[in-house]
């Protein structure tokens, strides 16, 4: 007996229903599971006493357990394992020339009680600066920081935003692309230089900002373009509300009242956010082109490594 064309409908309704139902109880499992993991990782900041930083390192490595085992669980970790490390081993370099570099120029940590008491000297042209030593929470919050954010975007391109991705010929960019990229980020460092002559006319260079436009601006610039097709935008949107929640919370709530760390205004543009304890806009700035910049990187370098298959002879 055939059925009728809309019973045929109700049928493939039905159909899909139960296609989709298991999938979603999965996804909202894991985004509460997430959610939990981190709320429960920033107790212990909270309410510490001492060694508050290291403790708050533990809201990076919530996201980080949580979505490295769902990808485990689903078969996709093996897969991205590799453009995972890579983009590590090209963004954290970025934070570590900040840190043990620039952080003697730009950054302060009065409270010596937030941190464990391991620190290494800073280094910079004029060689060891060792008056002024940075707090190895440092470094681990470059390592994990980047991590985690790296495994929350793949975790939300794989379970809550999936998408098919068209094989494209490896991204590249020529030299005179980058030359370009680069020269519009010697202008936008120019800009801030002018901005900081005008506003605060006695101050030193505005370091953070050169080297922000100089390091990272020149890679997204260059990048996006080449690998716009390629990013899961729902899944970078996710990303970057995830760490403006967090920066509000870790940097604006917790570190920069309880002076785990500050800024040097004097190599700042003297732009501040005075709602925000006068926090510099670089600091800012920093919130936007840092998941921007992560999976800009990790796009370009998982398209790389992704085989095109030859065409038959």
């Amino acid at each position: 007996m055939r059925t009728g064309w809309g019973e045929e409908l109700r049928v493939d309704a039905a159909l899909e229903r139960r296609a989709f139902l298991p999938v979603m109880p999965r996804a909202a499992i894991d985004a509460v599971q997430l959610l939990s993991c981190w709320v429960l990782c920033v107790t212990p900041a909270l309410f510490a006493s001492s060694y508050q930083y290291t403790w708050s390192l533990l809201i990076f490595v919530a996201p980080l357990v949580v979505t490295t085992r769902e990808l485990k669980r689903r078969g996709a970790l093996a897969e991205l394992k590799k453009p995972v490390l890579l983009s590590l081993l090209f963004l954290v370099p970025m934070g570590a020339v900040l840190t043990v570099g620039l952080a003697d120029d730009f950054f302060v940590y009065p409270n010596h009680g937030a941190v464990l008491g391991v620190t290494f000297p800073a280094i910079d042209l004029d060689g060891v600066d060792h008056a002024f030593q940075i707090p190895v929470e440092e470094l681990l919050f470059y390592i994990l920081g980047f991590a985690s954010l790296l495994m929350l975007y793949a975790w939300a391109d794989v379970v809550l935003f999936p998408m098919t991705r068209r094989l494209m010929a490896k991204p590249a960019v020529s030299l005179p692309e980058f030359l370009v990229s680069f020269g519009f980020g010697v202008a936008l460092a120019m800009l801030g230089w002018l901005v900081q002559r005008w506003l605060n006319p006695g101050q030193a260079m505005p370091g953070y900002w050169t080297y922000l436009m100089l390091v990272p601006v020149p890679v997204v610039i260059a990048f996006a373009p080449v690998i716009g097709s390629r990013i899961n935008w729902p899944a970078l949107a996710l990303v970057c509300l995830a760490l403006w929640g967090h920066s509000i919370l870790w940097e604006v709530t917790l570190a920069v009242p309880q002076g785990w760390w500050g800024y040097q205004q004097s190599n700042m543009l003297g732009l501040n956010v005075a709602a925000w304890h006068d926090l510099p806009i670089e600091a800012v700035l920093v919130w936007g082109l840092t998941p921007v910049a992560t999976v800009v990187s990790f796009e370009a370098l998982r398209a790389h490594l992704t085989p095109i298959p030859r065409s038959s002879p």
